[in-house]
């Protein structure tokens, strides 16, 4: 299936880094945006296999040279600390209630 992109979203409903939202048909649907996916999947890998704290995390995430610049030039210790609490990036969303599940829209 081909989708035609309208229009790239820049700001981005619940600040999910990584993502931005494209309009196809009037529908916002996600994409991923690859400069700050890079971004993500190092923060994960720092924290997982290197067992980083989340300063040690932003520090190295905003020194490293082979990452964006504008990607990279917001990452926080507090932003680390979202992006390795958000549901989303392990293949999960929540639901009004808080529950949470298996999500069709940020599969694995």
């Amino acid at each position: 299936m081909v989708f035609e992109v309208i229009r790239v979203v820049r700001r981005i409903p619940y600040n999910l880094f990584g993502y931005a939202y494209v309009s196809v048909g009037g529908k916002a649907l996600p994409s991923v945006d690859e400069d700050q996916a890079e971004v993500v999947k190092k923060v994960f890998a720092l924290f997982t296999k290197e067992r980083h704290s989340f300063n040690q995390i932003a520090q190295k995430v905003r020194t490293d040279t082979t990452l964006d610049k504008q990607a990279k030039a917001t990452i926080t210790r507090v932003q680390v600390s979202r992006i390795l609490a958000r549901p989303e990036y392990a293949g999960l969303c929540r639901d009004k209630k808080g529950g949470i599940h298996a999500s069709l829209m940020f599969p694995r």
